[in-house]
């Protein structure tokens, strides 16, 4: 349970956007750690995803470093309702985790919020998720000046279909920033 998770970077597309996935869900332990701070706030599983996400980061923001861009973190926002039950959004939990953040390699903003409530993606099937999601995000008007021209990382916990990172995605780009969606 101590190892750390191992990183296992798979690209995939939706819509013409290249997702990067940083491990697969079906790996038990991936999905254990996930589900464990999402429904538990398990501590320790907090720290293991940060670990696997720091991997990437680091390299990421090295190369970004180099070529003089800053990166902004964007965690793909709860539903109020969500929120309110799990006490706290799992993928900002991992991303204060990390020593990216730690160490100020990066900045986590709350761009996003949801426009609307939506049901949980799992819960539905495939051809469901993409009307799910439309229209269910929007930009915090507080960060509205800070996205034009940003680069930023758009990270969510899971993902199937690539519904939600797409629709996220749509919207910063609409605003003027630079897309990565992890």
């Amino acid at each position: 349970k101590d190892i750390p998770l191992s990183l296992y970077m798979h690209a995939r597309e939706y819509g013409g956007r290249s997702i990067t996935a940083l491990s697969l869900y079906e790996n038990s332990r991936v999905r254990d750690a996930v589900c464990a701070l999402k429904f538990e706030r398990d501590t320790h599983s907090r720290e293991l995803l940060a670990a696997l996400l720091d991997e990437f980061l680091i390299s990421h923001l090295s190369d970004a470093a180099l070529f003089g861009e800053r990166v902004l973190l964007v965690p793909v926002p709860l539903g109020a309702k969500r929120l309110t039950e799990r006490g706290m959004n799992q993928v900002e939990e991992v991303l204060l985790a990390t020593r990216a953040i730690k160490k100020r390699h990066a900045q986590l903003i709350g761009a996003l919020v949801r426009a609307r409530e939506t049901k949980p993606q799992s819960t539905l099937p495939r051809n469901e998720r993409i009307s799910n999601v439309r229209d269910a995000f929007a930009i915090a008007p507080a960060c509205t000046r800070m996205l034009q021209g940003a680069t930023i990382l758009l990270i969510d916990d899971v993902t199937t279909t690539g519904a939600t990172l797409h629709e996220a995605a749509l919207v910063l780009e609409g605003a003027g920033a630079q897309v990565t969606a992890i």
